[in-house]
């Protein structure tokens, strides 16, 4: 049948004409969606977008989306519009914008939806030339701390909870025999060595004990090697743990966090050296597979063999960095202390003459003030307070502190 019909139709100079006519009128009056259907499928083909859609109540606030501020700290080629902040600041405004982002070209869409009851901004994003994979876990990388980059803070994890505190410089946390800068030294190895302990099937996690008398900066110190890394923490607070799921639902694998345990010989007997322990609280030195592990998770507490195998063995998240603080080393269990289990251990002492009259110089413009072998560094510190505050005159200051 179709073939007598183009018969008929090649021997009909008529027919042919109003044939060939049809077909230039269907694609002259389809022109714009053929070029729209084509220009789809070939974006198709070389990007792929991201849609981030925010709920942000009656008014709009800058800087209060992470994309906004991630996308702030990119390489902008161009932008058709800008706006004048409640700062008096100008950045890119609404509209069209392009970026270079990771290194591929980036097409971002920012606008405003006020059709329901409250705002809604919407961030779309046609990435191209890219790989998906790759850039969505670049791009989810740099979401988590693009807000503590652009804010100077980092986030402390407690519980539930979280509050941003600003940054600490780690040359602000004074130690004797440059620790600071051998824990920073000792951390970055760490991160840069994943591959190597993957080679050699060593465990990758890593963990560091920080002991020594109250004051003499534990926490401090590892607040500003979190700031210097641009690292969240986690506060783990082992009173409130009673199962191996309670513990591994707070120690999860999540990069770029110190999971801390603060003050551990105080929060609880379980780490204990055993003839410490009052008799009911005796660790058993049973062992345990797995499957039973998992089984006595419901159990009241946890036993020692339980935090070991969180801190290291079967259940330890690839890649955790552990921090282990406590005022009295002697009283923790032999099993907890063992090398291979805790990685590094430091001691945290007094500062020396040396570092106490380096602090002093650097507070107070002062040289040579203090002469005794060592101070506490928490009791020096507030007596250059009560110096910078006129509380006491530069003589008290240097009879007290010798």
């Amino acid at each position: 049948m179709w073939e007598q019909l183009s018969n008929l139709i090649s021997q009909n100079p008529l027919l042919t004409t109003v044939y060939s006519g049809g077909i230039v009128a269907v694609i002259v009056t389809n022109f714009r969606a053929i070029m729209q259907f084509l220009k789809d499928k070939i974006l198709y083909l070389i990007s792929f977008t991201v849609l981030k859609v925010s709920n942000i109540g009656y008014c709009y606030m800058e800087d209060k989306n992470d994309l906004e501020i991630f996308l702030k700290q990119q390489k902008h080629i161009f932008q058709k519009s800008y706006e004048l902040t409640d700062r008096n600041d100008i950045r890119e405004g609404f509209g069209i914008s392009w970026y270079i982002i990771f290194g591929k070209l980036v097409c971002v869409l920012k606008d405003l939806d006020t059709s329901k009851n409250m705002l809604v901004l919407r961030i779309h994003m046609r990435v191209f030339f890219a790989n998906k994979e790759k850039f969505m876990n670049q791009l989810k990388e740099s979401l988590n701390f693009a807000t503590e980059i652009y804010e100077n803070k980092i986030s402390i994890l407690y519980d539930w909870n979280s509050r941003k505190r600003e940054k600490r410089p780690l040359a602000s946390v004074y130690t004797n025999n440059n620790i600071s800068t051998m824990l920073k030294n000792d951390i970055q190895s760490f991160i840069d060595s994943k591959k190597m302990y993957m080679n050699n099937n060593i465990l990758y996690k890593r963990n560091y004990l920080l002991y020594g008398k109250p004051g003499t900066g534990k926490s401090s110190l590892i607040f500003a090697l979190a700031s210097e890394f641009n690292y969240k923490i986690k506060i783990i607070d082992l009173k409130s743990v009673r199962r191996i799921p309670d513990i591994l639902q707070q120690i999860s694998n999540q990069e770029k966090i110190f999971y801390v345990f603060e003050d551990i010989d105080a929060l609880s007997t379980t780490l204990m050296e055993r003839e410490d322990k009052p008799e009911s609280n005796r660790i058993s030195e049973k062992k345990e597979s797995p499957r039973e592990l998992v089984a006595d998770s419901h159990s009241e507490g946890l036993d020692l063999s339980d935090i070991l195998n969180v801190m290291d063995g079967l259940y330890t998240p690839e890649g955790a960095i552990c921090f282990f603080t406590t005022n009295h080393i002697e009283k923790l269990d032999k099993a907890f202390l063992r090398d291979g289990r805790m990685d590094c251990k430091v001691e945290m002492n007094d500062l020396d003459n040396k570092t106490a009259n380096q602090m002093i110089k650097d507070k107070l413009g002062y040289e040579g003030l203090f002469t005794k072998e060592s101070i506490n560094p928490a009791t020096l510190q507030e007596m250059i307070i009560q110096v910078i505050w006129n509380k006491m005159s530069l003589e008290e200051f240097k009879e007290k502190i010798n």
